[in-house]
């Protein structure tokens, strides 16, 4: 007996239940709905050019190379003093919008641009334990589909997120449920 004609076999006693069918359309789900997840760093926090944008009302002597500070002319007796800052000009000619423009993720706040990567990475850590329990617990057709569900509510909802906090958050919680619908 060949290979082709065991596996054929196979095939036909498993049949094409109901839970074969959600299985393969979970898992087709997926391939559309977690890789953008993997690589979205790249595209939605990259590293974008920037120069500092100091008040009007300071008369600015000049700007450091990494524009996170702007030195003032205090007056003859003191000096030039340096201040942080607040608000930035991003260059726009490669992405128009993104996480490092919208949240000013640059200078003190440049490590959360890896975080945002990180936290959805860490959170893949915790899903084999949490997807296994609950199949485990609850039957693998059941997680599975509610994984999804998860996944696809917190995907679609990341669009409306304005605060970086709960995108965080999303990310990790992200993170957790979506690798489970292959691997259970």
């Amino acid at each position: 007996m060949s290979n082709n004609s065991k596996f054929d076999d196979l095939l036909t006693q498993l049949g094409t239940s109901k839970w074969n069918i959600i299985y393969f359309l979970a898992a087709s789900f997926w391939v559309l709905l977690v890789p953008p997840q993997f690589i979205s760093g790249v595209y939605l926090a990259p590293a974008v050019n920037y120069t500092c944008r100091p008040p009007e009302s300071e008369e600015i002597v000049q700007i450091s190379k990494d524009s996170c500070y702007y030195s003032t002319n205090m007056s003859s007796s003191l000096g030039l003093e340096d201040e942080p800052c607040t608000e930035w000009d991003f260059d726009t000619s490669v992405f128009t919008s993104t996480l490092t423009s919208e949240f000013s993720l640059v200078c003190k706040r440049d490590h959360l641009r890896a975080t945002y990567q990180s936290i959805y990475m860490m959170g893949t850590i915790f899903s084999p334990l949490l997807a296994g329990y609950l199949a485990d617990r609850y039957g693998r057709w059941r997680v599975v589909l509610v994984m999804q569900l998860v996944t696809s509510t917190i995907v679609i909802s990341l669009c409306f997120i304005h605060s970086f906090t709960f995108i965080v958050v999303a990310r990790f919680v992200l993170g957790t449920v979506n690798l489970p619908t292959l691997f259970i």
